[in-house]
């Protein structure tokens, strides 16, 4: 697996960096997980700070496009984008509690 770094944008409203890649493979296209310690490695910052937000493959070609921010900090990460970090296995998902059903009692 291949990564190229194509942009690098300054984005301070949401304390980030945007990072556009490409990325090359050989089988079928990586997971998640791999692509990001992939890019972690490749732009030297830990994996705390890291989110992928869109990754997108082409079919009959073996390469991958995608949008990664890399936060200034891990508290800023915090303050949004839950969906992704749940997807990326930065947070754990939160269980739906079942409310307890109403009887109605028929006269």
């Amino acid at each position: 697996m291949n990564i190229a770094i194509q942009s690098k944008k300054a984005r301070p409203l949401l304390g980030c960096q945007e990072v556009s890649f490409e990325l090359a493979f050989d089988a079928g296209v990586p997971s998640r997980k791999e692509v990001r310690s992939a890019l972690c490695a490749a732009l030297s910052v830990p994996s705390e700070r890291l989110l992928i937000v869109r990754m997108a493959g082409s079919s009959g070609v073996h390469t991958a496009q995608g949008i990664a921010r890399v936060y200034e900090t891990t508290d800023l990460i915090q303050k949004g984008q839950k969906h992704l970090r749940i997807r990326d296995g930065l947070e754990a998902k939160e269980e739906k509690k079942a409310a307890p059903k109403a009887t109605s009692k028929a006269k």
